[in-house]
């Protein structure tokens, strides 16, 4: 878009008036209306170890996604053009990998299944670490968040089948507050660390989170 259009402003108006157009369906949407329930948090021995569990993951999840574009730009000099191909091939990746999970939980079992995915998630990490190749760095990331992203169905399945049908409203909302608040620390805690002992570091320690 900077290209066609002549600048990058250009193209960021674009982008905003792409997203503007989301208001013309938005508005003709209709919801009936909700019975109103107190919200159950649940207090569970599961929930919360399911809980610990996420927040680790989440400070795994939330590192390097934000500074992608940035590692990509320093350590391979990729353009915007070249980053944007990088982020939209991943995309389609994750997707592939997402509607490919069900078939992989049912043969592995939920829990074996989605350690297996966090695991080669994190291996995958650390092998961006000394790719200098455009071309490989792209690959590596785009399998990264590929297997990253495979085990996201599996957590929500995994918290909702273990809690109450009237405490699955509050379990969500536990269960996203913890998956924010993980991700913002490790995003401040990851850029902190880059700029004080650079990329292969930090994407070490990042995956061996992953793994733990």
């Amino acid at each position: 878009l900077p290209e066609w259009l002549g600048s990058k402003q250009r193209a960021l108006w674009a982008g905003c008036a792409i997203s503007a157009l989301a208001l013309a369906p938005a508005l003709r949407l209709r919801f009936a209306a909700a019975e109103r329930k107190p919200v159950v948090y649940p207090r569970t021995p599961f929930v919360r170890r399911y809980l610990v569990a996420a927040a680790v993951w989440n400070l795994f999840v939330g590192a390097f996604p934000p500074f992608f574009n940035t590692y990509f730009a320093r350590r391979t000099a990729a353009g915007s053009r070249e980053i944007g191909l990088v982020l939209s091939g991943s995309q389609v990746a994750q997707v592939t990998a997402i509607l490919g999970a069900p078939a992989l939980f049912a043969r592995t079992g939920l829990t074996r299944g989605m350690a297996g995915t966090q695991v080669v998630a994190a291996l995958l990490l650390v092998l961006l670490a000394p790719a200098w190749s455009m071309q490989a760095a792209a690959l590596i990331y785009a399998s990264y968040m590929s297997f990253q992203w495979m085990s996201e169905p599996g957590w929500h399945t995994l918290l909702m089948n273990g809690v109450a049908r009237e405490q699955q409203s509050g379990a969500s909302a536990l269960n996203f507050f913890v998956i924010f608040s993980a991700q913002a620390l490790a995003a401040a805690a990851f850029g902190a660390g880059v700029a004080r002992w650079g990329y292969p570091v930090m994407l070490s320690a990042t995956a061996a989170v992953g793994v733990l």
